[in-house]
């Protein structure tokens, strides 16, 4: 986990029962803030540019990819829902 984000869980911007990314939306806003009161950490943006799937020997496998371009960072929002999701997510640098 990089530096921003294990600084943000620390200063709480991003504790479980936090909402990160409020939606402007009211209905989605109050569906956020009462799942961050059941200790749900909510997660608005940071999904990878791209879903890859495939599947090998009928087993499939799933993979996020960002892409980059050389001059630009994974944001730490991008780097939490990387790590909250279920496959393995990475970034390509063009």
């Amino acid at each position: 986990m990089k530096k921003a984000v294990r600084d943000m869980l620390k200063n709480n911007a991003l504790k479980s029962g936090g909402v990160f990314g409020v939606p402007s939306n009211p209905a989605e806003r109050k569906v956020a803030e009462e799942y961050a009161a059941k200790g749900w950490t909510v997660i608005r943006g940071g999904w990878p540019d791209f879903l890859m799937y495939r599947e090998v020997n009928g087993v499939p496998e799933h993979l996020g990819v960002e892409v980059k371009s050389d001059d630009d960072t994974v944001r730490p929002h991008q780097e939490l829902m990387h790590k909250a999701l279920p496959f393995k997510c990475i970034v390509e640098r063009r």
